[in-house]
């Protein structure tokens, strides 16, 4: 097992905020995998789930395993952290409430509108991050 820290931010605090992956691998080919929990922050069930697949993973590692896999327990330490009256707020927008996850430029019918890049709704554009 690789265990690697990726340093994200570092808070007021003067504690540093890191994303931690863990990489198992074996000599034989195989598939790869990566499993990632809380990206939105409130998200925090996904995290112990991936946490409790650790020790399992290292013990397929030295066994019989093939391929890699690439875990992510807790992808967004940054809302984690995001709170407001003790309740966690992640993966919702602090001015409109609204879930990030929902927030898509719609068309006409309802379906998403795609193009080289971009999302259109009407004249506006959103770009999108490559």
């Amino acid at each position: 097992m690789q265990r690697n820290q990726h340093p994200v931010q570092q808070l007021a605090t003067g504690e540093k905020l890191s994303v931690t992956s863990y990489r198992f691998s074996s000599s034989q080919h195989g598939p790869k995998v990566y499993l990632q929990a809380n990206i939105h922050g409130p998200e925090v069930l996904g995290t112990a789930v991936l946490t409790k697949l650790l020790p399992w993973l290292h013990e397929m590692e030295t066994k019989d395993m093939c391929g890699s896999v690439i875990v992510v327990p807790c992808a967004n330490p940054m809302a984690v952290q995001q709170t407001a009256y003790n309740s966690m707020i992640g993966r919702w927008n602090g001015r409109s409430g609204m879930n990030w996850n929902r927030i898509t430029p719609l068309s006409a019918n309802g379906a998403a509108i795609w193009r080289s890049g971009s999302f259109t709704k009407g004249s506006r554009t959103l770009q999108t991050r490559r």
